[in-house]
């Protein structure tokens, strides 16, 4: 959501969550002397791994970086903290063993989205829903990352389609004490949601022999989803924390924070993945957009966000990694200008 430069009554600061392919950041906004400050407390170093010929997110070490984090602003706020929430990318999940709270073996290290598990997941889906038919319905781009082809793998892999599953910046907010949902920004990546009525589809699911009772209720950009529990709520400055679901899709909230008006504006977000587009007042799905390779997705204060993916910060990333790995010097202001 846009945020709100008043000073809360009662003087407290924020928390914010960012969890990013590349590192998953924990900032703090304070009013110092009725002016809003932004300061990145800490940072935690992301990346998928391989395991067992499996691509993994590292979920144990993300959280304990979180919490981390979460002490470090704690120590730095002595007026408290009135709120955290969390955003981050779209489409991976974690399976429930609970949906009364976090387990530890819910951690058994969520799926990256680039694991090529739903290649074949994909190929049998698209046998029995036209991907320009998901496209209609959705309004997602039906690339075969999204969810609804991650939870046909799971089938395949013999997991029980009933099982309660969560998306990530959602399941962090379940993990700190939080009730499980879906936030709708977050939500509209799936290829599950039906744009005309806000919900999980149920034809799509019963075609694709998928459980809708295993996803969870969805919810709309802001709404509190409960207060911070455990260990960290004993701390002084969370007292009374509340736990909020922004636009849970950090897209999404890149986007709610630009001041101008979009409606005349194209944008472009540069990330992991990069993506230019624009926000419209409704779905787009037409052959043409769908040829183009755009995507609709719901906007944070209504209407959708209707852009296309493009290359971004990964493939550098991945240059540097490799560059590294044989003791290359890189200056990324020479290779930036060589480009």
């Amino acid at each position: 959501m846009i945020a709100d430069r008043s000073i809360p009554e009662d003087g407290r600061a924020l928390v914010a969550i960012d969890l990013g392919a590349e590192s998953c950041r924990v900032s703090l906004l304070r009013w110092i002397n009725g002016v809003p400050e932004i300061q990145q407390i800490h940072c935690v170093p992301n990346g998928p791994e391989q395991r067992r010929g499996r691509l993994l997110w590292p979920m144990d070490r993300i959280l304990d970086g979180i919490e981390e984090g979460l002490r470090k602003a704690a120590a730095a706020a002595p007026e408290g903290i009135r709120s955290i929430a969390v955003d981050g990318w779209a489409v991976d999940y974690v399976r429930l063993t609970s949906i009364a709270h976090a387990q530890p073996s819910d951690l058994d290290a969520p799926y990256c989205y680039r694991d090529e598990r739903t290649v074949e997941s994909k190929l049998a889906a698209d046998l029995v829903i036209q991907p320009a038919e998901l496209f209609t319905i959705t309004g997602a781009q039906p690339l075969r990352i999204n969810t609804v082809y991650q939870l046909l793998a799971d089938n395949v892999a013999g997991i029980e389609a009933r099982a309660p599953w969560i998306l990530l910046p959602e399941y962090v907010l379940f993990h700190l004490g939080g009730r499980r949902v879906a936030e709708y920004t977050n939500a509209t990546h799936t290829g599950l949601v039906n744009l005309q009525t806000g919900t999980w589809s149920r034809s799509i699911s019963e075609r694709l022999g998928l459980s809708i009772a295993a996803a969870p209720p969805i919810v709309r950009s802001g709404t509190v989803v409960g207060k911070l529990a455990g260990d960290l709520a004993q701390l002084p400055a969370f007292r009374d924390t509340q736990l909020i679901a922004p636009a849970c899709h950090d897209t999404a909230s890149a986007i709610a924070a630009v001041t101008a008006d979009l409606s005349q504006t194209a944008y472009l977000v540069c990330g992991t993945w990069s993506l230019a587009g624009t926000v419209v007042d409704k779905p787009i799905v037409s052959e043409a957009a769908e040829r183009a390779g755009f995507t609709n997705q719901g906007a944070a204060a209504g209407g959708y966000c209707f852009h296309t993916n493009i290359n971004g910060m990964w493939l550098l990333k991945q240059c540097i990694d490799a560059w590294c790995a044989k003791e290359r010097e890189i200056d990324l202001v020479t290779l930036v200008e060589d480009a």
